[in-house]
């Protein structure tokens, strides 16, 4: 099965990109994750294979996280990103470039689920809500799979 989603993450340290590489893995059922220690790389992944979010670090070796938000823009302009960093002063900078969100480092590990979330739903497809025996359900994919179903509050699936 392909991918849900195409997350890049771009931090020049190791221990904090393989944690957002775990929180994006364990956020999403189905995702392809592109990690890598610099901007330069980030943006030779999405020149060749796309992504549907980017996160990135400000500070890195040979592209910073501010460059490749300005390159970023140029190829999409409505692409997500999520811009970490440790230097809340360069937050407005970032927003005005079209930042969909900035995490302050150090953050919590709920922030940045909330954030991925807000950003990229946790199924690819949700369509009006719909209620029956068993309470609100909508309609939808599930795992990425388009199989007309509903999904119950009590997480059970239900072939329409």
């Amino acid at each position: 099965m392909a991918a849900a989603y195409h997350v890049i993450i771009a931090d020049d340290d190791a221990l904090i990109r393989s944690l957002i590489a775990r929180i994006v893995a364990r956020t999403y059922d189905s995702v392809m994750i592109s990690a890598v220690p610099d901007g330069f790389d980030a943006l030779g992944i999405y020149q060749q294979h796309g992504a549907d979010l980017v996160i990135t670090d400000q500070q890195m070796p040979v592209l910073t996280g501010l460059r490749l938000i300005e390159r970023l823009r140029l190829l999409n302009p409505t692409l997500p990103v999520i811009m970490a960093s440790a230097h809340q002063s360069i937050e407005a900078r970032v927003r005005a470039m079209g930042v969909t969100y900035f995490l302050l480092k150090p953050f919590r590990v709920t922030q940045l689920t909330q954030l991925l979330t807000g950003v990229l739903p946790l199924s690819e497809l949700e369509v009006d809500f719909v209620s029956d025996e068993h309470g609100s359900c909508h309609a939808g994919s599930h795992r990425g799979q388009w199989q007309p179903h509903l999904l119950c509050n009590d997480g059970t699936y239900k072939e329409l």
